[in-house]
């Protein structure tokens, strides 16, 4: 009996929701195999076949599969929208969704040519709750890998 209660407490005052505390998230650029993020708010606009790339590390604290959405908050309307992103706001808003996942995972972007320019942000949202907004800056590059 008293097990029973003791697991009904703990339930009660569990988090329904993912939250920021259940996540550490590196944002900047990402090279290599295995994938590595090098920290930084500000990333180059090389298009997709420079190699360059960009994105973030997720370590969740707790096991178990998580669901992951980035939504990527642009300051004007790119040119074009690949065909497997979600646009709302007349394409400043775009949604990428990465499905399920279990454990670490590093979320790696490209840009496309078109791409705009300047302060940009990105949710990273799992199981449908935002647990972290990442501002960053699009500067263009004086070199591409």
């Amino acid at each position: 009996m008293r097990l029973k209660l003791l697991l009904t407490a703990l339930f009660a005052v569990m988090p329904l929701g993912a939250m920021a505390a259940d996540y550490t998230i590196y944002f900047g650029e990402v090279r290599g195999k295995p994938e590595v993020v090098t920290p930084t708010p500000t990333v180059k606009m090389c298009v997709d076949n420079s190699g360059y790339l960009f994105g973030y590390d997720l370590i969740p604290s707790l096991g178990g599969s998580y669901t992951l959405k980035t939504v990527f908050h642009l300051p004007a309307t790119p040119k074009t929208i690949a065909k497997d992103v979600k646009s709302e706001n007349y394409g400043h808003d775009l949604t990428v969704d990465s499905g399920t996942k279990d454990g670490r995972y590093v979320q790696s972007f490209f840009f496309d040519e078109g791409d705009p320019l300047g302060a940009w942000s990105l949710d990273v949202v799992v199981n449908d709750a935002v647990v972290r907004n990442i501002p960053f800056n699009v500067v263009a590059a004086s070199s591409c890998p």
